[in-house]
């Protein structure tokens, strides 16, 4: 199966994408501050009979924007890339609650961002159970990151500013919520697109 992701108003997409960034925490901010996101695409991540230009309205059906970016994942990227989560509710302090779920945490001075490969998704749910645990709703910011941009000797541990500017740095893909969080908008850099 090859997975389509669906055009989406340059304008609309890049818009939203900026917001979800300046919402966001350390990492999205470092990003947005180092990227020109005019030069990159921007696509929708959605079932093919919804609206692509409309990233404010909700349709119902989030699961299957998972698996269909679970499947556009595997397809475009080798399984040792990493995701990055920022977590906007959690925080350093809640220790129990931040290693629950029991996926990899590094913490940028009190914010928490969760890790793990892309391999460790087998199925879109859980995908879609990482995403709902890392981030509850708005804003998603999420990252494809190169392999080791975040060295795996930190999970569980501290990042610095050198490190985020390093995962910044690498970012492959930004994967946002939009759609009411039914679905994702994502941008790559130009040397990602096709």
């Amino acid at each position: 199966m090859t997975s389509q992701l669906m055009p989406v108003d340059p304008t609309v997409g890049r818009t939203w994408i900026a917001g979800s960034l300046e919402s966001g925490g350390s990492l999205s901010r470092q990003l947005r501050g180092s990227v020109d996101l005019q030069r990159g695409r921007v696509q929708a991540v959605l079932p093919a009979e919804e609206n692509a230009d409309r990233p404010e309205r909700g349709f119902g059906a989030r699961d299957a924007s998972s698996a269909l970016l679970l499947a556009f994942l595997r397809e475009s990227y080798g399984l040792d890339v990493q995701l990055v989560v920022e977590d906007e509710l959690l925080r350093r302090s809640d220790h129990q609650d931040v290693r629950k779920f029991g996926t990899p945490v590094v913490f940028y001075e009190d914010e928490v961002l969760h890790v793990q490969r892309l391999s460790a998704f087998d199925t879109s749910d859980a995908l879609e159970e990482f995403l709902n645990w890392a981030s509850a709703g708005h804003p998603l910011n999420a990252f494809l990151v190169a392999a080791n941009a975040l060295d795996p000797k930190s999970w569980n541990g501290t990042a610095d500013q050198a490190a985020l500017q390093r995962v910044a740095g690498n970012v492959e893909l930004v994967i946002v919520g939009a759609y009411d969080a039914d679905g994702f908008l994502v941008w790559s850099p130009d040397s990602q697109t096709s």
